[in-house]
């Protein structure tokens, strides 16, 4: 489809114009009050099973502070997206990148609300280089692609749920989005715009196994936004990791650019099992906590100065169960 083409160069967009089989797409919003005390990760997407059977469209509400998830499931029908703009409506909820509004009433449950989204910093898109992916989002067939719509952006509106009004004014969100037919065998994601030090800086890092041609590779992506410069480590960009340690609750990486060394150190605390997409359907399981602990560290590979160092107890962060292939 000349469509999905197109919008290669425009990854916020939805891909799957024509997909009826084997197929998924989801975004993924993360929500945090200004004071900090209220967590939400809202998932919007649609995946097409290998039979057809189970094919549905669905809307996920991970709440990170009471630790519990909802998981509303719609007919194919009920999605709907704009072809050229990351415009997408669920039923009655709507989905931008700059924008939510929520409207689900599904059994005992009434969600509602308006959320705007300002300030948003995302990955650039450049001709060879569309997006977090690089020159990989340019490869037809890839399992999954993943693109960052925002590393941070600021937040107003509120969300109602069952009666408890959550004030987002002031907060700050998160967005990034998959598509493709199943998400990686094993993998390792941590994300973070919370840090104590410097309320500016953002930071993102994923490593997963990639299955490309007849050969499957460990590749990873991430980068620190701090200042309003971007800092990418990326397989394609030459990047290396020198270390990785990974267990269930923690992971521990070392990386070298060419330019600058960045360590990063996550401890997984109390999270929730998430349903991710695999290639028969929405049924593989993940842990992932909203409330870990991360430190990172970026400096000068050359003289060795420190460039930032931040701690965050807000931090996303998934180990799948075969993380420790990636050592």
């Amino acid at each position: 489809m000349f469509d999905n083409f197109f919008n290669t160069w425009r990854p916020d967009n939805y891909h799957g114009f024509g997909k009826k089989r084997k197929y998924f797409e989801e975004w993924y919003y993360k929500l945090i009050t200004k004071n900090k005390d209220f967590s939400l990760a809202i998932i919007p997407g649609v995946t097409y099973s290998k039979d057809g059977k189970n094919s549905h469209s669905f809307i996920q509400f991970y709440n990170g502070a009471k630790l519990n998830s909802t998981y509303f499931k719609f007919e194919v029908k009920d999605f709907v997206s704009e072809k050229k703009d990351f415009h997408v409506k669920i039923k009655d909820s709507i989905f931008k990148k700059d924008f939510i509004k929520l409207d689900i009433k599904e059994n005992d449950n009434k969600i509602n609300g308006e959320l705007l989204f300002e300030q948003i910093k995302g990955w650039p898109v450049k001709l060879l280089s569309p997006g977090i992916m690089g020159w990989y989002g340019l490869v037809g067939f890839m399992e999954c692609y993943y693109h960052v719509l925002s590393f941070k952006h600021r937040i107003n509106g509120f969300i109602n749920i069952n009666g408890e009004t959550i004030d987002f004014d002031d907060g700050w969100g998160y967005i990034e989005k998959n598509w493709g037919t199943s998400f990686p065998s094993s993998w390792v994601w941590i994300q973070s715009n919370q840090f104590n030090e410097n309320e500016n800086s953002a930071f993102m890092f994923s490593v997963a196994k990639i299955p490309f041609l007849n050969m499957k590779f460990n590749g990873f992506v991430g980068g620190l936004l701090h200042n309003n410069k971007f800092y990418p480590f990326a397989t394609y960009n030459g990047s290396k990791i020198k270390n990785i340690s990974i267990n269930d609750n923690s992971v521990n990486i070392e990386i070298a650019s060419t330019k600058y060394l960045l360590k990063i150190n996550a401890e997984r605390k109390n999270g929730f099992y998430l349903p991710y997409p695999t290639n028969s359907g929405m049924d593989g399981k993940i842990l992932e906590s909203l409330k870990s602990n991360l430190t990172i560290e970026l400096s000068e590979k050359k003289s060795g100065n420190l460039i930032f160092k931040g701690n965050s107890d807000f931090t996303g962060l998934e180990i799948s169960d075969r993380a420790k292939n990636l050592m």
